[in-house]
């Protein structure tokens, strides 16, 4: 999903501004397999941002997965992955508010690319209070966490180290 709407530097056309019906079309041509699936169309707040709008735009992220989820064909609706963004243990808890049960995969955004930009503490925050909250409900743990953009060798290793799944480049390389 944020590979359909990101803009890299070195292109000259504006940003890509997908709606969830195309990117469910881009997901259903993909012809998703077993253990493919697509992500959630979310909005990245950052840990500098205030509070109210961070919040903001993690409704918006839960809004998107769930009409993605409600509008998706049948034999695509299990492949849609909400992706969780906050920071603090209330900002995280709004974002797991709207995961369906059924659901065995959920995806962690805005990680790891930001301890370059000076958010280790933040990040570090984010994974204890989503640690706690995991424990604190036993039907978290069924589930599987895919961190996003962990694709360092260290990231990978703290990921793994704390029952949490990652991908991105490093599981490739």
């Amino acid at each position: 999903g944020f590979q359909l709407i990101r803009k890299r530097k070195d292109e000259k056309e504006p940003n890509k501004n997908f709606t969830i019906i195309q990117t469910l079309e881009i997901y259903g041509l993909a012809n998703l397999r077993r253990d493919d699936f697509g992500i959630t169309l979310d909005h990245c707040p950052l840990p500098d941002f205030k509070p109210s709008k961070r919040l903001e735009m993690i409704k918006k992220t839960n809004a998107n997965y769930l009409q993605m989820k409600r509008l998706a064909p049948e034999a695509l609706r299990s492949k849609i992955v909400h992706v969780l963004h906050g920071y603090s243990k209330k900002e995280l808890e709004l974002s797991l508010s709207v995961l369906k049960e059924e659901d065995p995969l959920v995806a962690i955004g805005s990680c790891f690319p930001l301890v370059v930009k000076g958010y280790r503490d933040d990040i570090i925050r984010k994974f204890v209070n989503l640690l706690r909250i995991i424990d604190e409900r036993p039907h978290l743990k069924e589930k599987r966490f895919h961190v996003l953009g962990a694709s360092g060798a260290n990231s990978s290793h703290v990921c793994w180290y704390a029952g949490l799944e990652q991908t991105d480049s490093s599981s490739w390389r």
